[in-house]
């Protein structure tokens, strides 16, 4: 099984990490798809399509060492069982207190997330410059961000503690999300895609307008809109790709189930 070969293999989880992980992805189809990230690029590899730029035109990175010396740490605790991919992976929350007059004596929630090798990069084709650079994996995340992001925050980090690499950012207090309890009719769901599509596409529009083409020496836009040659296609193909996936999760989530039960996970 795929996500055996991944959680085993490339992850290392131990057995009780396993069953916190399939315990979370047991609940939904839902649950079960955002914990199978590496089985969906799997699936993408394997399902035609025909909208793909060029091997040597990667539109995606994978996702300068802030210092702490205006700060005094507080109290640092270990955050556990966070999300579902991200089992596993060390996770840290420290709060921080600002010592100078332009921190405005200001405290802070940073998060130090250990960071690892990103998914889609055993999948899919990537620039080999932005890692031979960025070795250190927290860096590559901080790195990632700040060429892919039009605002970054101003505490991203990295650090080696032990022999596991993190990557160190604020943590946000804004935790407001979409949640099914808005989406009462299709016209809701309708508008909610097209407004997400719509930031998306202004973000990384605008994240690589004054890129320094040491890392891409090309716009991801541009190269994107090369191999679009029908948008009404696009639309149709999109449309029943999607449609085909839907059906293949929730099939893939009843051999997971009883995968589960015959190896004692839940």
């Amino acid at each position: 099984m795929i996500i055996d070969q991944f959680d085993s293999t490339l992850m290392q989880l131990t057995k009780a990490e396993r069953k916190t992980k399939y315990s979370k992805m047991s609940e939904s189809p839902f649950s079960f798809f955002r914990g199978s990230a590496y089985l969906y690029y799997y699936d993408v590899t394997q399902i035609p399509f025909h909208y793909h730029t060029q091997d040597d035109k990667p539109t995606w990175l994978d996702e300068i060492d802030e210092s702490l010396r205006h700060y005094e740490m507080k109290d640092i605790v270990e955050k556990k069982e966070a999300g579902i991919g991200s089992t596993g992976l060390k996770r840290y929350l420290i709060l921080v207190h600002g010592e100078s007059a332009e921190d405005h004596l200001t405290d802070l929630i940073l998060e130090i997330k250990e960071a690892c090798t990103p998914i889609p990069a055993y999948f899919f084709p990537y620039e080999q410059a932005f890692w031979d650079t960025n070795k250190h994996e927290g860096l590559r995340v901080i790195k990632a961000q700040q060429a892919m992001h039009h605002k970054q925050d101003p505490h991203l980090g990295y650090v080696t503690i032990s022999d596991k690499e993190f990557y160190v950012r604020e943590k946000s207090p804004y935790t407001k999300e979409t949640e099914p309890k808005h989406i009462k009719e299709y016209k809701d769901l309708k508008q909610t895609v097209k407004t997400m599509g719509q930031i998306s596409a202004k973000i990384h529009a605008r994240a690589d307008t004054d890129i320094d083409h040491h890392y891409l020496t090309y716009h991801s836009e541009t190269e994107i809109f090369r191999v679009i040659d029908d948008w009404k296609n696009l639309r149709y193909e999109v449309n029943e790709w999607a449609t085909f996936y839907q059906k293949r999760v929730k099939k893939d989530y009843d051999i997971f189930i009883e995968w589960c039960k015959q190896k004692n996970y839940i």
